[in-house]
């Protein structure tokens, strides 16, 4: 590898060989990364690699993993010679209601929305002290609102939410930068049907199916979220919430609980009033 090479920097994405995670991937390589992208399927992982081109590299693994994280920050450093972005998207959504949660379901979902990243930021750290560099934890609105009918998905990714703070906190003074991205639902053409079997089971409203458990505004487009994400922690922001118009409202329901409550149920109502 040229020196010239070994100084462009590079950008680690878990989960990137499908959905918002790829377009992460793409949005990491149109700002210059060289990127490598995570999945468990060597064949499918090694495919979207090169769709998405020669600066794009597959490595199968599971992020919740730990001997396979060490194994990959090893690969890097041996192959790439460097890290200076993590993003850590790897994620599990869900529907239910609050009370009615399994603690097995809670030990799932805390593993792939939280065990994940803070297994694979351990491996990787390393790497990250050398460059000064920055970690990406995706959350979403969830890690910041808890709007009905999300089963364990709040609980998780507020949890995901807390680690970031202290993580960033711990971090700063050895130059490592950790931001929080907090995207709404993104667009996707499962939107109305992921989570059909779920509601049906457990008796939930059917727009429990809808994105964010039926949220009244528009999804976001993935594309542009993800160069939005990436462009943010270049810029080393502590956190980004999308769409943007909702951070004044987050800040006042925490504010003001009674008023945060009926801001959620303000923006997860349909256009006939009924509560969703």
């Amino acid at each position: 590898m040229s020196a010239h090479e070994k100084s462009r920097p590079v950008a680690l994405v878990t989960g990137g060989s499908a959905g918002f995670g790829k377009e992460l991937a793409s949005a990491a390589l149109a700002a210059g990364f060289r990127v490598v992208i995570t999945g468990r399927t060597r064949t499918h992982v090694d495919a979207v690699a090169r769709e998405l081109g020669a600066e794009c590299h597959g490595y199968a693994a599971d992020a919740t993993d730990p001997q396979a994280m060490l194994e990959l920050a090893r690969w890097l450093d041996a192959t790439l010679g460097r890290l200076d972005m993590l993003i850590n998207n790897v994620g599990m959504s869900d529907r239910g209601r609050a009370a009615e949660l399994p603690w097995s379901r809670v030990e799932a979902l805390m593993l792939a929305n939280v065990g994940a990243s803070l297994i694979t930021t351990q491996a990787c750290l390393p790497l990250l002290q050398r460059s000064r560099g920055v970690i990406v934890n995706i959350g979403s609105l969830a890690s910041r609102v808890g709007a009905r009918f999300l089963g364990g998905y709040p609980l998780a990714k507020h949890a995901l939410a807390g680690w970031t703070q202290q993580l960033r906190l711990e971090l700063a003074d050895q130059g490592i930068h950790v931001m929080l991205a907090c995207p709404g639902p993104l667009r996707r053409t499962d939107a109305n049907h992921r989570y059909q079997d779920q509601v049906a089971t457990s008796g939930l409203p059917a727009s429990a199916t809808r994105p964010g458990g039926g949220t009244s505004f528009g999804s976001l487009e993935p594309a542009s979220a993800a160069r939005r994400i990436v462009r943010d922690a270049q810029r080393r922001r502590p956190e980004l919430i999308l769409p943007g118009w909702l951070r004044p409202l987050v800040a006042l329901g925490h504010l003001w609980p009674p008023l945060g409550d009926w801001i959620v149920r303000r923006l997860t109502s349909d256009r006939s009033g009924a509560a969703r």
